[in-house]
């Protein structure tokens, strides 16, 4: 059984959420921090603490850390991701190594994803297209507003309206999803452009919506409001006609 679930957890982690393995993750997330550190203003009292124990991007050499020692201890030293980097540290611009190792990370990521299965290789084209920067996470909707962010992380598992009925009568599925009726949502210029270019880069066979291209750009208020829309028009077709057993 634990063997079974340690074969299973990174693929469904990878298949729903398009995120990295907890361990990976966590080494991903200390890369991104350690750069954030590198850029603190020198007078946050995160950064005065850790000058003052002498961490590497000042001393330029390893501190022991023992087991036991506190967890900001383990920040003295710079995670893996910097190794290759190590040799010109101090010689390198901050913004340049932090735009090198932001897309070195970005591509780790993907790569492992699609390593798992083939099938994350759309659940990535969906939620992190080429046009993005290097950094940023498939799982963008963790930003939303927070009491947007179940529905939202639903609608990326591809569950959410489970139960309910298109307007067609069937059972509601990302391919029903030009037959529902949409309140009036207003897209900008710029907008239309982008979405109407994601559909031509995009494989055919990817359900590509409007909501995902909101979560993608951001205006929660525009995909909150479709989604509350077909939830109550869902809600009073499935009280009208209830599904089959």
């Amino acid at each position: 059984m634990d063997y079974w679930q340690q074969w299973i957890r990174p693929h469904i982690t990878s298949h729903l959420l398009g995120l990295l393995p907890f361990k990976d993750r966590a080494q991903y997330l200390y890369s991104r921090f350690y750069l954030h550190l590198m850029a603190m203003d020198p007078q946050n009292p995160l950064l005065s603490i850790l000058n003052g124990t002498g961490w590497f991007s000042k001393s330029n050499h390893y501190i022991h850390i023992r087991p036991y020692d506190p967890l900001l201890y383990q920040f003295l030293n710079p995670p893996p991701a910097f190794t290759k980097h190590l040799p010109t540290f101090q010689q390198t611009p901050r913004p340049i190594l932090q735009h090198n190792l932001l897309t070195e990370l970005a591509l780790y990521k993907s790569n492992y994803i699609l390593s798992i299965t083939s099938h994350s290789q759309k659940l990535l084209q969906m939620t992190m297209l080429t046009d993005r920067g290097p950094g940023l996470d498939c799982d963008v909707v963790v930003t939303a507003p927070a009491l947007d962010q179940v529905s939202f992380m639903a609608w990326r598992c591809g569950i959410w309206g489970w139960g309910g009925k298109c307007i067609c009568g069937k059972r509601f599925d990302r391919d029903h999803t030009p037959s529902m009726p949409s309140p009036a949502i207003h897209l900008t210029e710029i907008e239309q452009r982008i979405y109407k270019l994601h559909h031509q880069l995009l494989d055919r066979a990817i359900k590509y919506t409007l909501i995902d291209f909101l979560l993608n750009q951001r205006p929660w208020d525009k995909a909150r409001n479709i989604l509350d829309f077909w939830t109550i028009s869902m809600s009073h077709r499935l009280k009208l006609n209830p599904l089959q057993p």
